[in-house]
């Protein structure tokens, strides 16, 4: 057993087991990858070390990483088609810091709502930072405005914000002045809101989700 960083934190860290080829059991991991949206890794990875072991370890799944690799360096309409299926093949070998490399760089060479997707699926689990995350989700939108499902994550996000907001001008700013116009970008807010969640009802009715 190994003290190692944990996935994504440069702060906290974890016991985890050393498997050949680098690659690491990190129970932690297999916990939070058995949780992530069935869309993105619909195979939950095994909690026992040693079946872990023989997954990664196993030729064919050598075999598939490399070749993924290798088609990641073909044309885009190509590498776009196995961006998925080569993060889910390094998702399940704990490979998360590469899969987020190998989603960023398809990020910058497409415009293509696929990678946008995947990023901010990962970085709900491994790097949660609502600023960045929240323009993780606005990239979506500008792509595919009619996303209700990324919609409704960045309003959530947007919420909090307006309650850490009201928090500051009253802790800041107690003259009424402010107040009134506090209110006024709630109202215009809420308005909006009451709006967009109308949107929703008539999509969710016709089954129209993102």
């Amino acid at each position: 057993m190994v003290l190692r960083p944990l996935i994504g934190s440069n702060t906290r860290f974890c016991l985890v087991r050393v498997l050949k080829d680098g690659v690491a059991f990190d129970p932690a991991l297999t916990k939070i990858l058995g949780d992530m949206d069935p869309w993105l890794l619909p195979l939950k990875p095994p909690e026992d070390h040693d079946c872990h072991r023989k997954i990664v370890n196993d030729s064919y799944y050598k075999d598939a990483v490399e070749y993924m690799r290798l088609t990641m360096q073909s044309p885009r309409y190509v590498s776009l088609a196995a961006l998925h299926p080569l993060v889910q093949l390094l998702l399940i070998g704990g490979l998360v810091d590469e899969a987020m490399k190998v989603v960023e760089e398809m990020w910058n060479k497409v415009h293509d709502i696929k990678p946008f997707r995947i990023k901010a699926a990962m970085m709900e689990k491994f790097h949660h930072n609502n600023d960045l995350l929240a323009k993780c989700y606005e990239d979506i939108l500008k792509i595919d405005p009619s996303c209700v499902t990324t919609l409704k994550k960045l309003i959530a996000i947007r919420e909090s914000l307006i309650e850490m907001i009201a928090l500051h001008v009253e802790a800041s700013f107690p003259e009424p002045l402010i107040w009134k116009e506090f209110a006024e970008v709630l109202i215009l807010f809420f308005e909006n809101v009451s709006m967009l969640q109308r949107i929703w009802r008539r999509r969710e009715s016709a089954n129209i989700l993102c």
